[in-house]
């Protein structure tokens, strides 16, 4: 059985690919998938989006069945000889910095772990708010989200707040890292987004990030 805290501290990258099976009937309205089949997990909201390939033994034509929001535990993991874990090869990630030398040496850090980083950066949220795309992790600086009010009128903690709900709801399955010189800081507005979303992929990491810190963060997609 998936245990519901190692669901909710993965993002979707680490989890498509993988193989499960389901330990009892998941109907959706459409059809019913036994208990015992294997499904691939195609993407993570809310549970898991599965889908797998059923062949009939005599005409050798299949269906393809789909569930989505299927609850963690529901299923469990094949063995590892069978359920090798997919490596991404480049993953992507975004900075939202406006300190030029402070994001020079992160930068530097995470490509000496995989030269193959896709690395973006933002010097504010709002130029982040504005850009399409799925970051695999989105390395956040708190002083960065005291940026525009989308014509809201907003001021003042308020809009940190307000931006910060904006980007986790936009990015459902990007591992959100918040890192600020006030510890306190950071923790309320993460306390304020699980409020909403208890399921959001965003911690604290400290402001003073070294190379150990960024390395554990990433190895989890490896």
């Amino acid at each position: 059985m998936i245990q519901k805290k190692e669901y909710r501290n993965h993002s979707a990258s680490y989890w498509v690919g993988k193989k499960v099976k389901t330990l009892i009937d998941l109907e959706n309205g459409w059809i019913t998938v036994p208990a015992g089949t294997i499904m691939e997990i195609t993407g993570k909201y809310k549970g898991f989006s599965l889908k797998a390939f059923k062949e009939c033994q005599h005409c050798k034509i299949g269906n393809k069945m789909t569930m989505s929001r299927v609850p963690p535990n529901k299923l469990e993991f094949l063995p590892d000889e069978i359920n090798k874990k997919k490596i991404k090869p480049n993953l992507l990630l975004w900075f939202i910095e406006d300190d030029d030398t402070y994001f020079g040496y992160r930068k530097k850090d995470i490509l000496s772990f995989d030269k193959n980083c896709k690395i973006v950066r933002f010097g504010c949220i709002e130029d982040a708010l504005d850009k399409s795309g799925r970051p695999d992790v989105a390395f956040i600086d708190v002083s960065t989200l005291n940026s525009g009010s989308l014509g809201m009128g907003i001021g003042g903690d308020r809009l940190y707040h307000f931006n910060i709900r904006n980007f986790c709801k936009a990015h459902t399955s990007t591992k959100i890292l918040l890192y600020s010189a006030v510890k306190r800081w950071a923790n309320v507005l993460i306390e304020d987004v699980k409020k909403d979303n208890p399921e959001s992929l965003i911690e604290r990491i400290s402001f003073d990030m070294d190379k150990e810190t960024i390395f554990e963060v990433l190895k989890e997609f490896k």
